[in-house]
């Protein structure tokens, strides 16, 4: 058995987990709220300081800090719900002192995909979109240079494809995720406790006043929690490298969180775009995952004025399964017409454009 190694936790650290947990207000599910865990922080430091010395000293979470509450929020389908994980007091403190070790670590190692966006410093969900806009405005302005205005309206096409990762937080590996950090991160005492974090934690679903028996979680990663986000972006963090995509293929993946789009623009470019989305699948499948063709968006975006030929226009299938083309599509919540431009007609937008009318 692997000699455990002790992890040292300064006081810098316990301080910046503190601070980060002053914003939050709400009762966690060990009926502790936020707010009297934070006064306590403040009037007895070292004993909770204590606490998260020893647990990371000996890479064991206190029993206190296993237990997860699960609250479900409905989707737009009826009958769909997601679960959002509320941690108590303690496993937050804790979670938060972990997650600033493994973004240090997986910085150090050079572990972070340059292509995934959210939940990383600086990477917004903005600077994706305007990633997207930038690359399409590239690659026109490649082709007017190349063709003057004799192009095509597949040489001009520009196609993006939004994924569909069903359940992803919820049925990633973990696995998966437990053996790339042993094997990544070998001279790391921070995979100890993140591998007891992982393993060592229960949930009880609680809705409209009913509560479930508690009961152990063996896959996933806690949407919701400090650490969900950064384990999940971690454990599709080489997927750049395992599909392998040549950089002179007008052809790119960003992801943000679990959002995966695939840009893709030319005229001979659909073949290389549908091997991509074959290795994709193959890839997300290997981690316990599956790719929803139903429910994944495909948006082909032309020329201003142009008219496009049915036969001009390429089709995309994941397993089999077609996806169909959409008028709009919305890259993290903004809706974009197949002319780039912004669908104001959009409900969502409209709504937001009235309220603030009213203001």
């Amino acid at each position: 058995m692997e000699q455990h190694e002790a992890i040292l936790i300064n006081d810098q650290e316990l301080k910046a987990a503190e601070y980060t947990l002053r914003s939050k207000k709400y009762t966690g599910p060990d009926a502790i709220r936020f707010s009297t865990f934070n006064r306590i922080l403040s009037l007895e430091p070292e004993i909770l300081g204590d606490i998260g010395r020893l647990s990371y000293a000996t890479g064991h979470i206190p029993d206190h800090a296993k237990q997860t509450q699960g609250s479900l929020l409905p989707k737009k389908v009826p009958g769909k719900f997601r679960a959002v994980h509320i941690a108590t007091p303690l496993a937050a403190y804790l979670e938060l002192v972990a997650l600033g070790r493994l973004e240090h670590a997986l910085e150090k190692k050079g572990l972070k995909d340059e292509n995934q966006y959210g939940f990383c410093r600086n990477r917004s969900r903005h600077n994706l979109v305007t990633v997207v806009i930038a690359e399409i405005a590239k690659h026109r302005a490649s082709v007017r240079e190349k063709y003057e205005d004799k192009a095509t309206a597949r040489q001009n096409l520009s196609t993006i494809i939004g994924l569909d990762v069903k359940g992803a937080f919820d049925n990633v590996s973990q696995v998966h995720i437990i053996k790339k950090i042993y094997r990544e991160l070998a001279d790391n005492p921070i995979r100890h406790w993140i591998r007891s974090f992982m393993l060592n934690r229960s949930i009880k679903i609680r809705y409209n006043g009913l509560s479930s028996e508690n009961s152990g979680i063996y896959k996933g990663v806690p949407q919701g929690s400090a650490q969900g986000p950064i384990l999940w972006n971690y454990s599709i963090s080489d997927l750049d490298k395992y599909v392998n995509v040549p950089r002179d293929e007008n052809t790119t993946i960003l992801a943000y969180a679990n959002d995966s789009t695939i840009l893709s623009s030319g005229a001979k470019n659909h073949e290389n775009a549908q091997n991509l989305l074959d290795r994709i699948s193959r890839y997300v499948k290997l981690r316990g995952l599956e790719i929803r063709a139903g429910k994944s968006e495909l948006l082909h975006i032309v020329g201003s004025g142009r008219r496009t030929k049915e036969e001009d226009i390429p089709k995309y299938s994941i397993d089999s399964k077609e996806i169909t083309p959409k008028d709009c599509l919305k890259i993290l919540g903004i809706p974009i017409g197949n002319f780039l431009q912004l669908k104001y007609d959009n409900k969502d937008i409209q709504d937001k454009i009235d309220k603030g009318k009213n203001c």
